[in-house]
């Protein structure tokens, strides 16, 4: 049994475990991560580039011909490693890269940690970041989104463990597992001390600097609970063969955002290539290639996130 749950662990690490798909494309994607990844090619058409989307793209891009997206590993279906040497795949590596070729650019993805991407784009270290960010207000305060999906937040356990936790509240007293930098830790704390004034145990909040880590800690049992985005949740239990189940029903539904520098130049012309790939179907093909069509964001716009929360 152990050894299946370290074989199990370094599938989950390594890849978006079985949710790859392999084909051929015109993609102009590059990859920096780790060091030698690159983006594994997408079975999508290449896109016409739009004229009037990509007259919107600033100068400076144009220039350059490539977006720098900033974005992490082991968010599957957004991102995650596969192979070897490993390639980078997603849903949103596949977005990128289309919404590149709309804007008559390449998409070059570079991998980090979560918790650097909003200050990166922030500072113009990279154009943009894509990687399952939740636009919430607090965010808009350092960068602007482009929305483009929307999920809710979910709590996950190894199997055998509690199925029906009922949102946060529902934690007080167990050990949670949680990527640094994301608003779920963030909502930990804030519960944990509810839980502590209303005379309950408080959470015991296990931070990693990526997902892989923390999805190790729930199957190992070093964590009674995981917590993260709805899609994410969904994608590891479907690839985890029994060994992870879901707790409870989703909570907090917010848009996804890509990153951009506040009141930057950028999020224009990367939107009006969104309602281009929206308009040919491209999009609805991406998510349906991997599993998020439930998800999809119908009226895309820019900062647009209710007061609410999410990773």
């Amino acid at each position: 049994m152990l050894h299946r749950t370290r074989t199990l662990v370094a599938a989950l690490t390594l890849s978006s475990v079985g949710l790859a798909s392999c084909g051929s494309s015109t993609s102009p994607s590059s990859t920096s991560a780790a060091p030698s990844a690159t983006s594994t090619p997408s079975s999508l058409p290449a896109q016409r580039v739009d004229a009037a989307a990509a007259a919107l793209l600033p100068a400076s891009i144009r220039t350059a011909g490539t977006i720098r997206f900033a974005t992490i590993t082991g968010l599957p279906p957004g991102e995650s490693l596969v192979g070897h040497p490993p390639r980078l795949v997603g849903l949103d590596i596949d977005l990128g890269t289309a919404l590149a070729q709309v804007l008559g650019t390449k998409a070059s993805f570079t991998v980090v940690v979560f918790s650097t991407i909003l200050p990166s784009v922030s500072a113009g270290s990279f154009d943009a970041g894509i990687s399952s960010i939740s636009d919430t207000p607090a965010r808009q305060q350092i960068v602007s989104f482009v929305d483009y999906l929307r999920a809710g937040e979910s709590l996950f356990v190894a199997a055998g463990g509690p199925t029906r936790l009922a949102g946060l509240a529902a934690l007080c007293g167990k050990s949670v597992a949680v990527l640094s930098g994301t608003v779920e830790q963030q909502e930990l704390v804030t519960q944990s001390a509810t839980c502590a004034s209303s005379g309950a145990p408080p959470i015991k909040i296990l931070t990693y600097p990526g997902q892989p880590a923390a999805t190790r800690a729930v199957l190992t049992h070093s964590a009674e609970v995981g917590f993260i985005d709805q899609p994410i949740v969904d994608a590891l239990v479907a690839s985890s063969k029994g060994a992870l189940v879901v707790s409870g029903q989703p909570f907090n539904v917010v848009p996804y955002g890509i990153a951009t520098a506040k009141n930057g130049p950028l999020a224009p012309p990367l939107l009006a290539a969104l309602k281009v790939l929206i308009k040919n179907g491209t999009y609805a093909q991406i998510l349906n290639r991997w599993g998020a069509s439930a998800e999809a964001e119908t009226a895309p716009t820019i900062n647009g996130a209710a007061p609410a929360s999410g990773s």
